[in-house]
């Protein structure tokens, strides 16, 4: 029974492909195939636009959706572990010199000068204006501090995209840190020292008293004493109360990946399209302010120096905080806080106040409202410069 169906079919079928070829195969004229190519292009000049749109709109989604994942898996790991994914990258260039952290130079690797005729280079420009990235050296309880937070081991960078190799062919020279001209868009807060023996890259290194790490807007000259340097009155500073907080970031050797929690690190869509202005582009994490950094601040002894401009700072612990929408705000003429013509909101904040453990933040989205800091003793009562 079951072959004689089998049969039925095969006769149904046997027809349809013994039908015979057409004898002769016409093609296209040279004239018909110019005419589609030309239609084909006039579709592709009216839909292309419309496509690079979508694009970069859907760039944009992807890299909120990265931000909230990112935060979600820092967040699920403290809460198995109660305690912070270790060997987190650790965002500065070393001289490797010496092993002994102590005896080391550390510096923010170069930023994006946003000239694509310059080459690329390591950090964002947005990223590097958002942070304010300055080298702060741990002292022995801030490394303490992270240890007990489960940060035994962080990754140096020692990415050197950007500088130009010195005379001898194996180490780099000096660059200039914040343009000299005035325009405030190139370059690092400091200017950055040649360095003589690069360090390897990636390098796995102790968290221990006198490693340099990068910190939001200020950071210790050495790891004994409480002498500051911060950036400059923060306008136009784009975080939320970063100041004084370690900056690192969810890189390939990151704990997460290596526990399985994510199978790789997740690096934003925009450092693919802009792999000629910059070449690092990994999600930030913003571990809490430590106890042992709000004491160096609070400090009798704490002093503080600018790295650009010439404002003195005033009192941290009562900072005004201005809040703006995107696009407003306080431009480089300055703005009068007791007047608030424009009504934004102010509230005084505590910039050297010690936060919970588990109270680390990201990357903020950069569409919401801008935050600025008063932070200076202004020439002006309560002009934010």
């Amino acid at each position: 029974m079951k072959h004689s169906r089998l049969r039925r079919l095969l006769n149904q079928l046997l027809p349809a492909l013994r039908r015979p070829r057409l004898a002769e195969q016409q093609g296209f004229t040279l004239l018909e195939i110019l005419v589609v190519l030309t239609i084909m292009g006039f579709l592709i000049a009216m839909v292309a636009p419309r496509l690079t749109g979508l694009t970069s709109s859907a760039g944009g989604t992807v890299c909120d959706n990265n931000k909230g994942r990112s935060r979600d898996y820092v967040a699920a790991f403290y809460e198995k572990f109660n305690r912070y994914p270790n060997r987190l990258t650790n965002l500065v260039i070393a001289d490797g010199t010496n092993a002994d952290p102590l005896s080391n130079s550390y510096q923010i690797p170069p930023v994006d000068d946003q000239d694509v005729d310059t080459g690329p280079e390591v950090i964002k420009y947005e990223m590097a204006s958002a942070f304010r990235h300055m080298i702060h050296r741990l002292s022995a309880a801030e490394a303490k501090e992270l240890n007990d937070l489960g940060i035994f081991e962080l990754v140096n960078l020692n990415e050197y995209t950007g500088l130009k190799k010195d005379t001898a062919g194996t180490g780099y020279e000096s660059a200039d840190g914040r343009d000299q001209n005035g325009d405030n868009r190139l370059g690092n807060w400091v200017d950055i020292a040649a360095i003589a023996t690069p360090a390897p890259l990636r390098e796995v290194v102790k968290v221990q008293e006198g490693l340099g790490v990068a910190m939001s807007g200020c950071g210790a000259a050495t790891a004994a004493s409480n002498a500051f340097t911060f950036t400059q009155a923060e306008r136009n500073w784009g975080m939320d109360e970063t100041f004084g907080r370690i900056i690192l970031t969810i890189g390939p050797d990151s704990e997460l990946v290596s526990s399985g929690m994510i199978s790789k690190a997740a690096t934003a869509p925009s450092g693919l399209r802009y792999s000629d202005l910059y070449t690092f582009d990994e999600y930030a994490v913003i571990l809490p302010r430590l106890q042992a950094t709000s004491d160096r601040l609070r400090a009798t002894g704490a002093t503080f120096a600018t790295a650009w401009g010439s404002a003195a700072i005033g009192d941290l612990t009562k900072a005004t905080e201005v809040i703006y929408p995107k696009g407003t705000g306080p431009t480089a003429s300055g703005y009068n806080l007791s007047t608030n013509t424009s009504n934004y909101s102010l509230r005084t904040v505590d910039l050297t106040a010690p936060q919970e453990p588990w109270a680390f933040s990201k990357q903020r989205d950069q569409n919401g409202d801008q935050y600025a800091y008063d932070i200076t003793v202004a020439p002006a009562a309560n002009q934010l410069n």
